[in-house]
């Protein structure tokens, strides 16, 4: 360094002394040059350079770690179940053995509700007969599904999406069943779904009815008992549109159900949209695309009336999210092109359709959903800290010394 700057207490000293004015504006002066002169130093060294680099290394680090947090937070908080306690997964739903008709939990369940925990015994025998769903319908050779449900009190309902089901596939009963259900789900606002019942109707050339027929007749039947919630593993690789075609192709992706079995999808290209409302020109499409199994995915239709693509993303964030299946990425299209857009049949990229992917993840591409639901999530954590550092001081200072001489 320069020199030695004084401290204050030296200058009181210098004045007692009888340095005077001029003494005490000679000695600022100095002190001021020194100051400077440490400036200088500093900028010219590696030292602000390595802090500027630290600092960028260590928010890359933070951010990757708010990300991991909010992930957790935000899961653990949702409605859920905990655990099973027994052998199998969960509740073990199945159906009972002395009425065919009906199911039973073979364990018991911790459940989470709006952060609260619950524990609930086993319970043998469901009447669905008794329950909402009770005469609900399936339509012969459609697949249905039957959620199953458990309140804070520990009673049991199970409810249907709608009556009659018709749907072409087991994917697209559980995407539309939940989602784009007519009736409510969940039935109440304390209910926790905890399980679903999914099934083919292909026996008795008629329509199944819930709590009526038989379970164990149908030769098609799946039973999933629900613990944590679905999501994602590895992101999706790849998430985009085919070019001059209808269908898009996504890449490999590994996920997890809601009954928490690990899905190793490897992608797929050329997957179709459903056929569902047309898009109004001058409006926008919202989707949401699903993963059930290697091969087996569903592009589910949210809404086609939004006015932006800002109200097209919020119908996403804010739906109600599907106890079982996995969101893998969703996308919205815009029409500016005049006539409708077709959903299967109009291209992706045709003249005045903008369409946007985006992918869900467990790092940086983590996206809430349900904002609107019962089981809203906590606030998130916020990453408030500067993103940048510059290495700049400024230029050069230079003072004047003080005239010591008195007129």
């Amino acid at each position: 360094m320069a020199g030695t700057a004084k401290t204050y207490a030296d200058v009181l000293a210098a004045i007692a002394q009888g340095g005077g004015m001029p003494g005490l504006m000679k000695d600022i002066t100095d002190n001021g040059r020194l100051i400077v002169d440490d400036l200088e130093t500093l900028r010219s060294s590696t030292v602000l350079a390595e802090l500027v680099a630290d600092h960028a290394t260590n928010k890359t680090a933070v951010d990757a770690l708010v990300d991991k947090l909010n992930f957790l937070l935000t899961q653990s908080q949702k409605d859920q179940v905990l655990y099973g306690e027994g052998v199998g997964t969960g509740a073990t739903l199945t159906f009972d053995n002395a009425n065919a008709e009906n199911t039973e939990m073979g364990n018991a369940i911790g459940v989470r509700h709006q952060g609260m925990n619950y524990y609930y015994a086993a319970q043998a025998e469901l009447d669905m007969s008794e329950l909402t769903a009770g005469g609900d319908t399936i339509t012969l050779a459609k697949w249905g599904v039957i959620w199953h449900f458990i309140n804070t009190a520990g009673v049991c309902d199970v409810e249907t999406p709608l009556s009659p089901q018709a749907f072409t596939s087991l994917v697209e009963a559980y995407a539309e069943g939940w989602v784009n259900a007519t009736n409510t789900l969940p039935p109440a606002a304390d209910d926790v779904c905890f399980g679903s019942l999914a099934l083919l109707e292909s026996t008795g050339g008629a329509a199944w009815i819930v709590g009526t027929d038989s379970i164990a007749a149908e030769t098609s039947e799946e039973y999933k008992s629900f613990v944590g919630l679905p999501g994602i593993e590895t992101e999706v690789a790849t998430l985009a549109l085919d070019a001059s075609a209808a269908t898009f192709t996504y890449g490999a992706v590994v996920v997890h159900l809601g009954n928490q079995a690990r899905v190793s999808m490897t992608g797929k290209a050329n997957v179709a949209l459903p056929a569902k409302t047309n898009v109004a020109d001058t409006k926008f499409g919202a989707w949401i695309f699903y993963g059930l199994a290697d091969d087996v995915e569903y592009a589910l239709q949210v809404g086609a009336t939004y006015t932006t693509e800002a109200l097209a993303l919020a119908a996403i964030r804010d739906h109600n999210p599907n106890p079982y299946l996995p969101i893998i990425g969703y996308f919205t299209v815009g029409n500016a092109s005049g006539a409708a857009f077709v959903p299967g049949t109009t291209n992706l990229d045709a003249s005045g359709i903008t369409t946007t992917f985006y992918k869900n993840g467990p790092g940086a591409n983590y996206r809430e959903f349900g904002r609107g639901q019962v089981n809203q999530e906590i606030a998130a954590l916020t990453d408030e800290h500067a993103d940048t550092l510059s290495a700049s001081i400024g230029a050069a200072s230079t003072l004047t010394a003080y005239d010591q001489t008195l007129t």
